[in-house]
């Protein structure tokens, strides 16, 4: 449960930045007890997978940093950041989530955009974007992005994301339950 980075001179423990690792307790969160994805924040944050702060804002929309920053520790257990944009998006753009000019740390994540962002730290980009080759799973898939339909079609057959009614609603914007929910899914998918 330690990273296996060691100092030569003095036998600190280090983390994957160089820096002395700290061992990290289960953070708690006060205000998700109303949230349908409590269980899986909780889940997370015993990864390590968690939101600065007390609280998690379970309804709130979830902006790009967050989403990223959550992403980002499910990829690299040990990735710290203390609110640094500049080393989580240099993360994030070198492991391929991200290009660099979809930098947008306030902007709010869409359903479209958090599958696409997932589908990217699978590394199965160059499979989704054959989108031609996938065909239309949702009453509603024709609001999806064209250039995203196999990102979608990829995060569906892996569970990451489902429909409900048969819709996807890819341009809702996500909350930060949801952030959460689909990053429990990528994962634990298929268990």
């Amino acid at each position: 449960e330690k990273p296996a980075n060691i100092d030569a001179n003095t036998g600190t423990i280090l983390n994957n930045q160089g820096e002395p690792f700290k061992i990290s307790t289960v953070k708690t969160y006060s205000d998700i007890d109303k949230s349908y994805a409590k269980d899986k924040i909780n889940i997370l944050a015993q990864y390590g997978i968690v939101l600065p702060g007390e609280k998690f804002n379970p309804k709130e929309k979830i902006n790009q940093r967050d989403f990223l920053y959550l992403l980002a520790k499910a990829n690299a257990p040990y990735f710290e950041v203390d609110n640094e944009n500049d080393a989580l998006y240099t993360y994030v753009i070198r492991a391929g989530i991200i290009k660099a000019d979809e930098r947008a740390p306030e902007k709010i994540v869409t359903k479209e955009e958090g599958i696409k962002y997932i589908i990217r730290a699978l590394k199965y980009d160059e499979i989704a974007d054959l989108n031609e080759i996938y065909k239309d799973l949702f009453k509603d898939t024709k609001d999806i992005d064209p250039k995203l339909k196999g990102y979608v079609s990829i995060a569906y057959g892996l569970r990451i994301v489902e429909g409900a009614g048969g819709k996807l609603n890819p341009k809702a914007e996500l909350k930060r339950e949801d952030g959460a929910n689909m990053i429990y899914n990528y994962l634990f998918r298929g268990k």
